[in-house]
């Protein structure tokens, strides 16, 4: 179980408090968050992140995703495509498919 983040700060539910994240959403949230941070911006983890802010090919990207998301093997990397300004990559967990869009910057 996790919590919901939007705009990088807890999402909250009508009440205000924090929207609680669990399965597959829960799974999408951690590699989002893997494949968005840059890669030793976060200094208690330094592996944690991706560098697809920085790269220019779809091999580059499948590459870099699969790297930043080697410590969650319930997702696979099925292909990137580079697009200024974004990278997107298409992923499968637990037998769904699922994107992810990294802004150039960093961003989601």
């Amino acid at each position: 179980m996790d919590t919901a983040l939007l705009e990088g700060d807890f999402c909250p539910d009508s009440r205000g408090l924090p929207v609680l994240l669990e399965g597959r959403e829960e799974l999408l949230q951690r590699v989002a968050i893997c494949l968005t941070v840059k890669k030793g911006s976060f200094p208690y983890l330094p592996q944690l992140g991706s560098r697809l802010f920085q790269v220019n090919h779809p091999v580059e990207a499948v590459e870099e995703a699969r790297e930043a998301l080697r410590f969650c093997p319930e997702a696979q990397v099925i292909s990137a495509e580079v697009e200024k300004p974004f990278v997107r990559v298409r992923l499968r967990i637990w037998e769904e498919e699922s994107a992810v869009e990294v802004k150039k910057d960093g961003e989601l």
